[in-house]
């Protein structure tokens, strides 16, 4: 009887053993692949145009943190989380009950009128951003298995995120020169004058200066 449960003592130390060394493999192979490259530069300084090379030239997987910002209000966007924290604190009414889509004049007016909601809408959109960011970092590693994975991602955005710059490394900066810059921001916005591209830029760095 004592040797009986000698060695099932002993088995049941190995089975733990065991498990516990896969799933210490499983956290060192998501954990390992939970990072991504980051390209970040200044408005106009060429980032995107980096991303692109990459992704043309070097078959990376581009994540645009423009692009995510653009979608954040799609019933879609982050399985429809994004939505519905939008609502929750807007308000549902700001929902076309046909399309299942927000109305951006609604929201916008509802925002212009709040800055308090203002606020809670601005920390509203970044986490989800973050999130979605995120998320795509984790398909095109994971789930897709690549290897290489880049996000085009504006300065101020890396700046104020430690949870975004945790998962980015490294971390690129593009800088180009200031004349470069205005031409090709008035290449891009034609319908803008010399002295908004003048201020964007302006704006721009200061923020993330």
């Amino acid at each position: 009887g004592i040797l009986t449960f000698t060695i099932s003592a002993h088995v049941m130390t190995v089975r733990r053993s065991l498990l516990a060394g896969l799933f210490s493999l499983v956290f060192t192979v998501v954990g390992s692949r939970m990072s991504a490259a980051a390209v970040t530069g200044g408005v106009g300084a060429g980032k995107t145009t980096v991303c692109q090379l990459l992704q043309q030239n070097y078959d990376y997987a581009v994540v645009d943190m423009n692009e995510v910002t653009r979608s954040l209000l799609s019933k879609d966007h982050l399985f429809g989380l994004s939505q519905w924290w939008i609502c929750s604190v807007v308000g549902k009414d700001i929902v076309d009950p046909e399309s299942g889509e927000i109305i951006t004049d609604v929201l916008m007016e509802r925002l212009s009128a709040d800055p308090e909601l203002q606020m809670k809408f601005s920390n509203i959109s970044a986490w989800c951003t973050i999130a979605t960011v995120i998320k795509d970092i984790l398909v095109h590693r994971l789930c897709e298995w690549r290897q290489n994975v880049v996000v085009d991602v504006p300065p101020q955005m890396i700046h104020d995120s430690s949870l975004l710059r945790a998962v980015c490394s490294p971390i690129i900066v593009v800088e180009a020169p200031l004349q470069s810059r205005f031409h090709r921001l008035l290449t891009r916005d034609p319908s803008s004058t010399e002295e908004e591209i003048e201020l964007r830029i302006k704006v721009n760095d200061d923020l993330v200066s």
